[in-house]
């Protein structure tokens, strides 16, 4: 255990980066995951469970902004505070809560920005923090999740309709007909760097910055502009002995805009995703060429900026490791294996 300063805030480090942290779930099952960041806790300051207010550290300490997380428990209900310190965005902070915690973690909630000024008066004003942050907070992140969950128990993520279905495969391209749904997923990183996951968690590691910086606002709305409107599937790699697909769309760039599915049971579950430069798909084998709506054979992706777009490094996939929680958690068995688009 180890004492730090930052940002004027007197830290103790229970765990460390790379340490191994352990505990008992709610239904007595022992868990052990290993920490991606610094964990511990701010000295003289009280959470809603009575004890001091959790951090984990990133590696820009001193970066000036604070994200606090709403998390919250397996009903949904606000929980406790985690305070993120040391990311450079928002979405940063989230993937690194999610690479604490174990494969099925459903503790994400609203997650808010907050200036170290404003954080420091909220954490040192000597009462326990029984509210959620983020209400009444305008800069708070929310994203929509169905109560549905994968078979590895992570929440899908609602498309722009309310439901859980951001696209559909038909059944004329000669593979299963079934709905196309992305889930919260997870992502890890190993010690190269490497980043290995699926789902959103993962994308937004990989892609999330070079899909907002071509136009999109989004990885959802990325994730369900190429859902809805893709031309083209061709083969994608192997993972655990079954095939995965790619759905393509070009835009008016030349860019290839790419989401990466594998089949679960009656759903059709996305990967990872990204933009990458046309030449990048020549080699996969096509599957199927979607017949273009009416007379119109252009997308309008109107929004794309080309200049931003990503280059061709592939994605890592389907490999999620384990991480840590406060004795909340269940750890869900599931097959690692390496995936690539």
């Amino acid at each position: 255990m180890g004492h730090v300063k930052i940002n004027g805030f007197d830290i103790t480090i229970e765990n460390p980066k790379g340490s191994i942290r352990s505990g008992i779930d709610n239904n007595g099952v022992p868990w052990k995951v290993q920490m991606n960041n610094h964990y511990g806790y701010f000295r003289r300051t009280e959470g809603k469970d009575g004890d001091q207010i959790d951090v984990f550290v990133g590696d820009s300490p001193t970066s000036g902004k604070i994200f606090i997380v709403d998390q919250v428990d397996e009903n949904g209900n606000f929980d406790e505070h985690k305070v993120m310190m040391g990311f450079d965005s928002i979405e940063e902070a989230q993937q690194a809560y999610m690479s604490n915690y174990s494969p099925g973690w459903n503790g994400l909630g609203n997650i808010t920005e907050v200036s170290v000024e404003d954080f420091k008066e909220w954490a040192k004003d000597g009462r326990k923090k029984t509210q959620p942050f983020a209400s009444g907070q305008e800069n708070a992140s929310i994203i929509p999740q169905a109560d549905e969950v994968d078979e590895y128990g992570n929440r899908f993520v609602l498309a722009s309709d309310g439901s859980t279905d951001f696209g559909l495969i038909d059944a004329e391209s000669g593979l299963k007909q079934a709905p196309i749904k992305l889930s919260m997923g997870d992502n890890t990183i190993d010690e190269k760097g490497n980043n290995h996951g699926y789902g959103l968690l993962h994308i937004e590691a990989e892609r999330g910055d070079a899909i907002r910086k071509a136009g999109y606002s989004s990885v959802q709305e990325f994730v369900e502009s190429v859902a809805k409107n893709y031309t083209d599937i061709r083969e994608g790699g192997i993972i655990a002995n079954n095939q995965t697909y790619l759905l393509e769309l070009v835009d008016e760039h030349n860019n290839t805009l790419f989401i990466q599915l594998s089949k679960n049971g009656e759903y059709w579950t996305i990967n990872s995703a990204g933009i990458f430069r046309k030449k990048y798909s020549r080699n996969k084998r096509k599957v199927y060429d979607r017949p273009a709506l009416g007379s119109d054979t252009n997308t309008d992706i109107s929004g794309v900026n080309s200049g931003q777009s990503d280059g061709v490094t592939t994605p890592a996939g389907n490999s999620p490791q384990t991480s840590a929680n406060k004795g909340k958690q269940s750890v869900p068995k599931k097959q690692t294996a390496e995936q690539q688009l």
